[in-house]
């Protein structure tokens, strides 16, 4: 467990070495906690021989928590040292653009802008432009399918129409048959308040 937090701390380490260009203070740091490590794991190592184990590794991990504290506040100045001047340098680079955006002379910038107006104006007279009124009036293509769905549905509900009155046809039919053989319909269901009277 113990070579495990060791191992992750290193690599912690190692991560935040990677990622900024290494200086020798950071290099000193990292030794330096690594062979705070190194020093823990052979304290243990030697209180697992030893009786009275547990007072041991409590004596070992409070020097390693003192030599790491110690170490973590270099590393706190270390860090806060190249955020500063990795600060420094991005103001400076920022500086830079605005001095070098300032001195381009501002007939390249009319200059450049006269193609764009120029393509502007080629797109205008290539493309004229609709009224509202043409924008909102659709192509033929989209009038035609348009005329063709509403043929559709008008036909669609013509069939539903001749089929109902083809159905209320047929049950008047069979109601006529049914008088004619001398049957009769079956009583209907009582009102709720005549069954709540019995």
């Amino acid at each position: 467990m113990r070579d495990l937090v060791a191992t992750v701390l290193a690599g912690a380490i190692a991560c935040s070495v990677a990622a900024t260009p290494p200086s020798n203070e950071r290099i000193q740091l990292a030794e330096q906690r690594q062979a705070i490590e190194r020093r823990f794991a052979a304290e243990q190592a030697e209180c697992g021989n030893r009786f009275a184990v547990t007072s041991c590794t409590e004596a070992a991990r409070l020097k390693r928590r003192d030599a790491l504290a110690v170490l973590q506040q270099e590393e706190a100045a270390q860090a806060m040292n190249d955020r500063q001047a990795t600060a420094e340098r991005r103001r400076a680079a920022i500086q830079s653009r605005a001095v070098a955006d300032a001195k381009r002379p501002a007939e390249s910038a009319s200059a450049a802008a006269a193609p764009a107006s120029a393509t502007r104006v080629e797109r205008a007279v290539a493309t004229p432009k609709r009224s509202p009124v043409e924008s909102r009036t659709a192509s033929p293509v989209d009038i035609e399918s348009r005329q063709a769905r509403a043929r559709r549905a008008r036909a669609d509900y013509e069939k539903r129409q001749r089929n109902a009155e083809a159905h209320r046809l047929e049950v008047e039919r069979r109601n006529a048959k049914r008088a004619a053989r001398g049957l009769k319909s079956a009583a209907p269901l009582p009102t709720p308040a005549s069954a709540a009277s019995r």
